[in-house]
């Protein structure tokens, strides 16, 4: 199979599992969502730097690219921060869908370790991908998490 292959596959397997439309990653990685089909479908391979959006983004492993491309790509970021899709309820307003924030750690063993996660940031997923998103570009550390969100709201 080839790298172009590989990578439609695991971009569009990661962005399914976080429930994110092609839209909201086109978006949150600053391209067309044209460009982002063409990923997707695997008729593209990405330049580095969207790559490494596309890899940092949607929490893809490298390694799944490493057999095929002989490449690493370098991890420059410290933190991550990813939209997560939440099902609630509550007294007031009954069962309800809104979007949390979720914070990531990159260790020493080369993993991304979830280290905080604010809940019910909003109903509009837009709002939160890009939250992510300029949390992820300007490299905030977690303990500041709270402070942006409720700056954001």
């Amino acid at each position: 199979m080839s790298l172009k292959s590989i990578f439609s596959h695991e971009v569009y397997r990661a962005r399914s599992e976080l429930g994110l439309t092609q839209q909201e990653v086109a978006d949150a990685i600053s391209i067309s969502v044209r460009w982002y089909q063409y990923i997707e479908k695997g008729a593209s391979i990405p330049g580095s730097i969207v790559m490494l959006r596309l890899i940092l983004f949607l929490n893809l492993d490298v390694n799944t690219f490493w057999d095929e491309s002989e490449i690493c790509v370098p991890i420059r970021y410290r933190y991550r921060y990813a939209p997560v899709k939440e099902s609630l309820s509550s007294p007031e307003l009954g069962s309800y869908h809104s979007v949390g924030l979720s914070a990531y750690r990159y260790s020493d063993q080369g993993t991304w370790d979830h280290v905080s996660h604010i809940s019910d940031i909003s109903t509009r997923n837009a709002f939160v991908v890009d939250l992510a998103r300029r949390c992820t570009l300007a490299q905030l550390d977690p303990i500041h998490l709270l402070d942006v969100v409720m700056d954001s709201i």
